[in-house]
């Protein structure tokens, strides 16, 4: 998979646990709390040349920070990937 597509899948996944980060069932909270966090370790491990530790802190108490950052991300990649394609 290419960068742009596993930040495709991981936005994805984000987003698939909004409504379980909300959730008042406390088990149901804490398994996507979990989940998130593994979440964000894959993506800060697969950008960590693009993010800088505060974005990463940031991210990890602020659901829609992290959306953002996973769509700019997600843009700036597709910007890259048609330069290149460009190019060839």
């Amino acid at each position: 998979m290419s960068k742009l597509e596993i930040t495709k899948a991981i936005l994805y996944e984000v987003k698939s646990l909004e409504k379980d980060l909300i959730n008042s069932n406390e088990r149901i909270y804490d398994s996507a709390e979990k989940q998130y966090y593994q979440i964000l370790n894959e993506f800060y491990a697969e950008h960590e040349e693009m993010l800088s530790p505060d974005q990463y802190e940031i991210s990890k108490r602020d659901y829609a920070y992290f959306l953002q950052l996973i769509e700019l991300v997600a843009a700036h990649l597709e910007v890259e990937e048609t330069k290149r394609a460009t190019l060839h």
